[in-house]
Formats: C-alpha cells, sequence, structure tokens
C-alpha cells in the first residue's frame, strides 16, 4: 500500500535575489515518524529546480505522523564542472499539510525554544505559520492562548505582528507583518505564547534587506 503524499511546489531564490538555477532542494523529515503503519526515518528527499528556480516534490503530510515532526529544507547551487552540488542556503523549515501547498506558504516554521533566522524583502509580506508542540506541561489547544509576536530592531525600534489565531485549537496559528514600514537592517524575533499561566518564547531573528 503506497504512503499518502502531497505535493509542494515553488520557486528558490539565492539569498541575493538571484534564481537558484538548475539547482537542488533537500527535505530532510526532522527524525523517524509512524505513518499508514509505515516508519518512516529521516532520509532526504531530493528535487532539482528548473532553470527559473521551479520545484515539484511529493512529501509525507506531517499531519499524518503520530509525533510532531518538520521537514529541514536546504538549497544547493550544482557545480557542472565538478558535477556535484556546490554551496547551499538554508531555509528553514516546514509542516506539510495533507493538501500540500507553495513552499512560501509553507516556510518558516520555528522550532519553540530554537533559533531560527530568515532574510526579507523590505516590501514584503511576512506570513510566518507555527505550530505548537504537544507536551503534558503546555497542551497543543492555543484557543484560550495569548499570542504576541514582536520584531525588534537593532536599534530598540519595535514592531507588532498581527496574529491570526483561527486555527488556535489545533495548535497552530499565522504571524503576519508587513515589512514596507520596517527600517533595514537586524532584528530579533519575539513570539511570546501564554496558556493557562505557563508561557512559551520563541527566539528567533530576521533581516529586513533593501
Amino acid at each position: 500500500m503506497p504512503l499518502t503524499t502531497a505535493t509542494v511546489s515553488g520557486f528558490i531564490t539565492k539569498p541575493d535575489g538571484s534564481i537558484l538555477e538548475s539547482g537542488i532542494v533537500v527535505f530532510t523529515l526532522s527524525g523517524v515518524a509512524h505513518s499508514d503503519g509505515y516508519i518512516l526515518n529521516s532520509q532526504e528527499v531530493t528535487v532539482s529546480t528548473g532553470v527559473d528556480g521551479s520545484f515539484t516534490v511529493n512529501l509525507v503530510p506531517n499531519e499524518l505522523y503520530e509525533y510532531p515532526t518538520n521537514y529541514d529544507v536546504t538549497a544547493y547551487e550544482y557545480d557542472e564542472v565538478a558535477g556535484k552540488p556546490k554551496k547551499g542556503y538554508s531555509f528553514g523549515k516546514i509542516r506539510v499539510p495533507l493538501a500540500g501547498g507553495d513552499i512560501t506558504d509553507l516556510l518558516p516554521v520555528p522550532d519553540y525554544g530554537k533559533t531560527n533566522s530568515v532574510n526579507v524583502i523590505k516590501g514584503d509580506d511576512i506570513h510566518w505559520q507555527v505550530v505548537s508542540v504537544n507536551d503534558i506541561k503546555f497542551p497543543v489547544d492555543l484557543s484560550a492562548a495569548t499570542i504576541e509576536c514582536k520584531f525588534i530592531h537593532s536599534d530598540g525600534t519595535e514592531y507588532l505582528a498581527t496574529i491570526d489565531d483561527t486555527a488556535a485549537a489545533a495548535g497552530k496559528f499565522v504571524v503576519s507583518a508587513d515589512t514596507s514600514a520596517y527600517l533595514v537592517g537586524s532584528y530579533s524575533v519575539r513570539i511570546i505564547i501564554t496558556n493557562g499561566g505557563l508561557t512559551k518564547t520563541q527566539v528567533g531573528s530576521m533581516r529586513v534587506v533593501a
């Protein structure tokens, strides 16, 4: 019986904004998981990008796993002369839903207690889907939680993001922001979740480039 998969597609660009032409994108499952009676290990799934940076890949949706998992996403330029991948770019983590989706809608998913970094072009909209980690002390259901996200520039200027908690009962919420008014430079990111008297903080970093 074949595993259920979902299609993830999109376009990959390098940090300087240029297209990752004929590159390689690697999706690595974060750990061993169970799905449809199968045990899946953290083996990599690799796909090539087209000359326009586009790619399409089929992945087993994280929603089917019995334990919380995600995929690490890394893209590599390909050295035609050497015949192997060269410089790599880490794009963070995604959780693949049953319906699949565009890579830009799925990236990045922060891990609680870990630091993630991302570059954002000034004027772009940010849409980060965050998925809670289920544990005994901090339940997945965030419908009664208070969620706040701050982007703090290196000069101390703070910006508050918009929180969409429509799916909070399932432990999911979306952080959104319009960066057109943001200062160019480095930011620390603070996502603070208070639920039932307990607090968890996601600490990350972001850089807004012109």
